[in-house]
């Protein structure tokens, strides 16, 4: 079959595709909250970690020689760079988990991994858009529009449904 590899789910995402380490469209939209939530902690801890090391670079190296308000400061800090690593990994880890690929951690563009013309290729969603739109080849980043075909709405879902 050429095109996008069907499936035909509820559009409740069941955690697995029959297709294994491939999402349906459906399956990758329904996952949008929690992704979103996910990508949101990614970026926000990126920009405090990115904080923590500005601030621990603007202190002399020898700590030690600081007084007891600039030494504090500086162990704040090292914790805090801490604490950002070990929330960031976390957030890396449940992307890992639900098999989505993060393409720019700046913006938050991810992959949902799926299959086009039985090539691997990513549903691409960025952070802020309400729903996945574009497709592109995990070997080639030319995004394309994604066909109203892809798309089972729930439009058609109800009209079979009253037909059975």
């Amino acid at each position: 079959m050429s095109g996008f590899a069907e499936n035909h789910s509820t559009g409740q995402w069941s955690g697995r595709s029959t297709l294994g380490e491939i999402l349906t469209w459906e399956e990758s939209q329904a996952m949008l909250p929690l992704v979103t939530r996910i990508v949101r902690d990614v970026i926000d801890w990126t920009k405090a970690l990115d904080e923590a090391e500005g601030k621990l670079g603007e202190l002399p190296p020898a700590v030690q020689q600081l007084d007891w308000a600039e030494r504090s400061k500086g162990y704040y800090w090292k914790d805090r760079l801490s604490e950002c690593g070990r929330e960031l990994r976390g957030a890396f880890l449940e992307l890992e988990a639900l098999r989505i690929t993060l393409l720019d951690q700046e913006v938050g563009v991810v992959g949902f991994p799926t299959l086009v013309n039985n090539r691997r290729a990513f549903f691409i969603w960025q952070m802020g858009e309400p729903t996945i739109t574009q497709w592109c080849y995990t070997c080639d980043p030319t995004r394309r529009q994604i066909p109203k075909a892809w798309i089972r709405d729930g439009k058609e879902e109800d009209q079979e449904t009253r037909a059975a």
